[in-house]
C-alpha cells in the first residue's frame, strides 16, 4: 500500500455493512480499475445510516425539497480558482447554501483519490473545506465500470478520461438528483446529458440532472 494522502474524519458510507463511520486511514494505489478508482483504505467508527437509494424520490420529496448533489472533483477545486473569479464566487455562493443547509451533498473516494493529487498548498486547502462540508462519501458498486464501459464504448467520454465517465457512473447507480460539475469538456455539455439520458433508459436508471454549480442555487 503506498499512502499518498491522510483525509481524517468524513463520512463514508460502508456497502458492505450497510453503515456510515469515518474515513480514517490514506488513500493508496490499486490495479484493477474499480480498486483504483476507490483509491481509499477504510476503517469506520459504526453508525445507522440508510443507502439513498432505498427510498424513491417520491418518498423522499414528501418530507424534504433538498436535491441530492453529488460533487465531482472540479466543484471542489474551482472554490480555489484564482484564474476564474466568476466560476470561483459562482462555487462559493454555491457552498455557502450548503452550510445553510439548503442542499445535500455528497461524493466519493474517487474524488479524494483526486484530490490526494493536487499539490500544495492546494491540497490542504481542498482537505479543509470538505471536512468543514462534511460530504457523504458514496459507495462504488461493480455495476460502475459497466456503465464507465458504455460511455467510453459510446463516445461520451474519451477512454483516457474514464475517470470523468466513473463521476456520472457513481452518480447514476446511487440515484443521486444533480451530478454537479464544472467539466464542461466531458461532463456539462448537451452530449454528455443526451447520451446519459438514454442510458438511463436503456439499463433501468433514473435520470440525474447535469448542472453547475451555479445552476443548482437556490438564489439564482
Amino acid at each position: 500500500m503506498i499512502l499518498v494522502s491522510w483525509l481524517p474524519g468524513f463520512p463514508v458510507y460502508d456497502a458492505d455493512a450497510g453503515t456510515a463511520g469515518f474515513l480514517r486511514v490514506g488513500i493508496h494505489s490499486r490495479s484493477s480499475n474499480l480498486s483504483r478508482r476507490k483509491g481509499v483504505a477504510m476503517t469506520f467508527r459504526k453508525l445507522p445510516t440508510v443507502d439513498i437509494r432505498d427510498a424513491s424520490r417520491e418518498q423522499q420529496s414528501m418530507t424534504t425539497e433538498k436535491l441530492r448533489l453529488y460533487l465531482e472533483t472540479s466543484v471542489w477545486n474551482f472554490s480555489f480558482a484564482d484564474d476564474a473569479p466568476e466560476r470561483m464566487n459562482s462555487t462559493k455562493r454555491f457552498f455557502d447554501e450548503v452550510r445553510r443547509g439548503a442542499h445535500d451533498v455528497y461524493t466519493s473516494n474517487l474524488v479524494l483519490r483526486e484530490i490526494s493529487r493536487a499539490p500544495e498548498p492546494r491540497r490542504s486547502e481542498l482537505v479543509g473545506l470538505m471536512e468543514e462540508i462534511s460530504p457523504v462519501i458514496l459507495p462504488m458498486p461493480d455495476e460502475i465500470e459497466t456503465i464507465v464501459s458504455r460511455l467510453v464504448t459510446e463516445g461520451v467520454v474519451p477512454a483516457k478520461y474514464d475517470d470523468d465517465a466513473a463521476h456520472i457512473a457513481i452518480a447514476l447507480v446511487n440515484d443521486v438528483d444533480v451530478l454537479v460539475s464544472w467539466n464542461f469538456k466531458h461532463i456539462v455539455k448537451v452530449k454528455t446529458r443526451r447520451m446519459v439520458s438514454a442510458l438511463c433508459r436503456m439499463l433501468g436508471y433514473r435520470e440525474v440532472d447535469i448542472c453547475t454549480p451555479e445552476e443548482v442555487c437556490v438564489d439564482g
